[in-house]
């Protein structure tokens, strides 16, 4: 294996590894100067999620890793609800409009400028009594308007992954056309730093809405059990990150 091919893909084990959470080592050398506004602006960017009908109808969420799991900043939609938006670390309790209700009952997102039509529903209902214009709420619609929001998330941290990725590879690449040295020590401090900040994130936005969906399970009555199923969608998905990361060095050269 030529030696550029070598070095490429040490950088992307250590990417590996600090996606991973763990590394085996750790490396005492002198300070390196790892700051890059590329960089910083793939791992400090915030997910764009859209909640359906945590606290409002079409409401579009930025999850900011500074405000720790379940923390979001929230963007009031253009629903036309007259009631304030709310934190996602609130307890979710409270009446739901008769268009987050309907959007729970097709399992899918409402559209942004849809007002509630008939007043508030009684939250205190049982899930399996609630129905909305005759379709009964349950699990499975609940869950289904859940799915594209986690489908949103997990592509958007592979797209960071990949532009990570991309950040290594141009700087790997421009150094060695400059004739500069490639230090392995170096592209360890800087890539294992991005890649825990880009996972924190991650899982704190995965939790975000994670803890939202429970919610509105509860909200119905339905055992908070029911949503382990995309926890465990998610940590697969993340193994496959991981493992897919040295295919995509080698297919950068």
């Amino acid at each position: 294996m030529k030696k550029g091919l070598k070095i490429f893909l040490a950088i992307f084990v250590v990417l590996l590894l600090a996606l991973g959470g763990t590394a085996y080592y750790f490396l005492k050398v002198k300070q390196y100067d790892i700051a890059d506004t590329k960089v910083e602006k793939i791992t400090e960017s915030d997910y764009q999620i859209e909640l359906p009908g945590i606290d409002g109808v079409g409401n579009t969420d930025t999850a900011s890793a500074e405000n720790g799991a379940g923390g979001a900043s929230e963007k009031e939609g253009n629903s036309g609800n007259s009631g304030s938006t709310e934190s996602a670390s609130g307890d979710g309790n409270g009446s739901s409009n008769n268009a987050t209700s309907q959007m729970i009952a097709d399992g899918k997102k409402a559209d942004d400028g849809k007002k509630a039509e008939n007043g508030t529903e009684n939250a205190g209902q049982s899930g399996s009594d609630q129905k909305t214009d005759g379709r009964e709420v349950t699990a499975e619609s609940i869950k289904a308007a859940y799915r594209p929001v986690f489908e949103s998330l997990e592509a958007q941290a592979n797209g960071k992954i990949d532009g990570l990725v991309a950040a290594a590879y141009d700087e790997y690449k421009a150094k060695k056309e400059s004739g500069e040295s490639v230090s392995i020590t170096y592209f360890y401090r800087k890539y294992s730093a991005a890649g825990k900040e880009l996972e924190s994130k991650t899982d704190e936005t995965f939790q975000y809405v994670y803890n939202a969906l429970e919610k509105d399970l509860q909200k119905h009555g339905i055992n908070a059990s029911e949503a382990t199923e995309f926890k465990t969608q998610y940590e697969n998905a993340k193994e496959a990150r991981q493992s897919s990361l040295i295919e995509k060095a080698k297919s950068a050269l």
